[in-house]
């Protein structure tokens, strides 16, 4: 994605480059030019062997396809063949499996369940989805970016290369840069978006490689928008929207202050059905009639708006020999 050039309004400065702040060029952060030791081993890496999972015919084609594709794209960025992926020998090899995306495209990933269980623990905290919702409050325009195989964008350190070897009717290789599934993953993934988006953190929100910008104000969206595409140059366009009122993010429906379920939640609520069985449960009429109610309920597209800290709270509780429970709600 190009450079966003939108109009800023005369109130604004422009905020200090993401590398004043890190140490790091933007370029750096986003495309992994830091090795890190992400694969650093408690003990001696494993050196079993797998037999390769059977794949389905349909997708062999496909898989091979995507991984000579590879080079050409990353030489792009890092002027270096096969930056990725680098054929080896003699090397432990990890089960291979193709992952169907919901946009029909398939998603190379590999079993690393074996190396995950040496793996140093990287405990660096995924942000909770409300805590980011909370911050929106105030929004009345949203904007979200996917950025471009976002893993990808991070190298490997050479000596954690070998420990991610898979095999395929092509060859034998390996990662040179972070691929799905490892252990520590997205922790590290998130805290380098932490870093990137450090000057931006007053309006904007980072879910793993999904960034939201919020802004109370179209003026303050125009500059905040160009802000952060001038920092993150390798958006994914076919997953930007930019300039809305509402959009969709992790799990919910967002925008004018507003939180609503996602639609294809909702759906999976109103087609599930009841238990039929005497195993599953022992279904009556009245329970039948409240698993109806609360379907009903689940699926009534419930919305939510933030609460204003500025207005009182009213706190709603119930009590009864075994349980207590309790609301607290803002008008």
């Amino acid at each position: 994605m190009k450079r966003g050039g939108t109009g800023t309004s005369s109130c604004h400065t422009s905020s200090s480059p993401p590398q004043a702040s890190t140490g790091f060029t933007t370029f750096e952060l986003l495309f992994g030019r830091q090795h890190r030791g992400l694969l650093d081993v408690a003990r001696e890496a494993w050196e079993g062997q797998h037999s390769p999972f059977r794949s389905v015919i349909d997708y062999v084609q496909d898989m091979q396809t995507r991984i000579d594709r590879v080079g050409p794209i990353v030489r792009e960025h890092m002027k270096a063949a096969k930056r990725d992926q680098q054929q080896i020998y003699n090397r432990p090899a990890h089960p291979i499996v193709v992952v169907p995306k919901p946009n029909g495209y398939l998603r190379l990933c590999n079993d690393f369940r074996k190396l995950n269980q040496i793996s140093e623990f990287d405990s660096y905290p995924l942000p909770r989805v409300d805590n980011l919702i909370e911050h929106l409050r105030k929004a009345r325009f949203v904007s979200t970016l996917d950025l471009t195989k976002g893993y990808w964008q991070l190298a490997l350190a050479p000596d954690a290369r070998p420990k991610t070897a898979f095999s395929t009717s092509g060859g034998h290789w390996q990662y040179r840069i972070l691929p799905f599934g490892l252990r520590g993953a997205p922790a590290t993934f998130q805290h380098l978006m932490d870093i990137a988006l450090r000057p931006y953190r007053t309006f904007t929100a980072a879910y793993l490689d999904d960034v939201l910008i919020h802004s109370s104000t179209w003026v303050d969206h125009l500059f905040h928008l160009r802000e952060v595409l001038s920092g993150l140059q390798t958006a994914n366009p076919q997953k930007c929207h930019l300039g809305l009122t509402k959009a969709q993010y992790p799990g919910y429906c967002i925008g004018q202050g507003l939180l609503r379920p996602q639609d294809k939640k909702v759906e999976a609520i109103r087609k599930y059905t009841q238990p039929t069985t005497k195993k599953q449960v022992l279904w009556m009429g009245e329970t039948k009639q409240a698993f109806q109610e609360l379907k009903t309920a689940l699926t009534s597209r419930p919305m939510l708006r933030n609460p204003n800290f500025n207005l009182p709270f009213s706190l709603h509780t119930i009590a009864t020999d075994t349980r207590l429970g309790a609301v607290l709600s803002c008008p």
